[in-house]
């Protein structure tokens, strides 16, 4: 089931964007926008603030990406560090085993997860490599890994 809705910030003035357009698409994601707005070490923060080109493994045709956030941080020694961050379960992190997949409807699972991942791996080799030229980092947050 979906969980959707509209994030309002305690302090606005960190957000770059529109405050009043700011749309989370899982509980989780609005967790990690809680965050963001109250952590002392993020400067400024966005939501799905650009759309990055790619190319489909499945059509060969280019489309668009939008990260979840982007965030400018300060880190302990002071230095600021810029990140795009996608937000995925663990599970759409990483390729599916073909061992659990023995049964028709684990079959089709795995079919349908093996796209998922082909997609989310093209997305995610178009937004380093823009992270890359801008100097900036890419990471995937999944419930195993969030870092604050």
């Amino acid at each position: 089931m979906s969980y959707k809705g509209r994030f309002i910030p305690s302090h606005p003035e960190k957000y770059v964007g529109n405050v009043h357009r700011i749309i989370y698409r899982s509980g989780w994601e609005r967790s990690v926008m809680v965050k963001l707005d109250r952590h002392p070490g993020i400067v400024q923060w966005s939501s799905e603030p650009m759309g990055i080109p790619y190319v489909s493994p499945l059509d060969g045709r280019t489309h668009k990406y939008f990260p979840d956030l982007w965030m400018k941080v300060k880190t302990k020694n002071g230095d600021m560090e810029t990140f795009l961050v996608e937000i995925k379960p663990f599970r759409q992190s990483v390729a599916p085993n073909l061992q659990d997949s023995f049964d028709g409807r684990k079959k089709k699972r795995y079919l349908r997860d093996s796209i998922s991942f082909a997609i989310n791996n093209a997305k995610w080799t178009s937004a380093r490599r823009l992270c890359e030229s801008q100097k900036w980092k890419f990471k995937v947050w999944t419930e195993k890994n969030v870092q604050f």
